[in-house]
C-alpha cells in the first residue's frame, strides 16, 4: 500500500482535481465514458495488487443481514415516494416519460444501465474508495461521507443542480451500507434500484450524458 502522501495526491488527482476538469473541459460522451473507463481498470488493477485481495470477497463482501435490508428496502420505498412527488409537483409532463414515449429505449436502459454504469461506479466509489483510502479517513462516518461527497461531485459534468445533489445523497446511502457488507455485488444491486427508478420516473434527464451541455 502506497504511504498516506502518495494515497493523498492520489485522491486529490482522481476524486478532486479529475472531476472539477471534466466540468471545464470535456464537451462530449466520448471523453466522459473514456474517462470512467479509464478509472475503472485502474481501480481493478490496484485492488488485484492489494494484499489479501480477492475477487469473491470483494463481490459477496461480509454478507448483508436481512434486517439491514429490509431497512433498505423501505428507505428506498420513502426515498422513491419522495421523488414521484417532486416530479409530479415540479415537471409533471416528464412523469413515466420515457417508459410511455420510448418504451425500447426505456428496457435497454433498465437492462445495460446496472452493468455499465452502476458495476464501473460501485467499483470506483465503494469498493475501490472505501478500501484504498482508509488510512486518509479512519472514521468509517468520515469515509461514508467522502465517499458520497466524491460521488455527488463528479456528477458536476451533467451541468445542472439536481444531479450533484442527488447523487450526493445516494453515495451516502449506498456507502454507509457498503460499510456495513463491504460487498460490491449488494452496493450495485441498491445503487441499480434507485437509478433505474430515477429513470423511469422521468427524472433521468438530468443524469443523461447528452444533457450536459447546452
Amino acid at each position: 500500500m502506497p504511504s498516506r502522501t502518495l494515497l493523498a495526491v492520489e485522491f486529490t488527482l482522481l476524486f478532486l482535481l479529475g472531476p472539477v476538469g471534466m466540468y471545464f473541459f470535456a464537451e462530449t460522451r466520448a471523453i466522459i465514458y473514456a474517462m470512467l473507463l479509464i478509472t475503472t481498470l485502474y481501480a481493478l488493477v490496484q485492488s488485484w495488487r492489494t494484499p489479501g485481495f480477492s475477487w469473491s470477497e470483494l463481490w459477496h463482501g461480509e454478507g448483508w443481514e436481512p434486517t439491514e435490508r429490509k431497512r433498505a428496502f423501505l428507505l428506498f420505498l420513502l426515498c422513491a415516494a419522495v421523488l414521484t412527488a417532486l416530479t409530479v409537483l415540479t415537471v409533471p409532463d416528464r412523469l413515466f416519460a420515457l417508459p410511455r414515449q420510448r418504451p425500447v429505449v426505456w428496457v435497454l436502459v433498465m437492462l445495460l444501465y446496472p452493468i455499465l454504469s452502476v458495476l464501473p461506479q460501485e467499483l470506483i466509489f465503494r469498493s475501490f474508495f472505501m478500501t484504498r483510502y482508509q488510512s486518509l479517513f479512519p472514521s468509517r462516518s468520515l469515509l461514508v461521507i467522502m465517499s458520497g461527497l466524491c460521488f455527488g461531485l463528479s456528477h458536476l459534468i451533467l451541468n445542472n443542480w439536481i444531479a450533484p445533489a442527488f447523487t450526493t445523497l445516494g453515495g451516502l446511502i449506498f456507502a454507509y451500507g457498503f460499510s456495513r457488507h463491504r460487498s460490491l455485488k449488494w452496493a450495485s444491486i441498491e445503487h441499480a434500484l434507485y437509478g433505474c427508478f430515477v429513470f423511469t420516473i422521468g427524472l433521468g434527464v438530468f443524469f443523461f450524458t447528452g444533457y450536459a451541455r447546452p
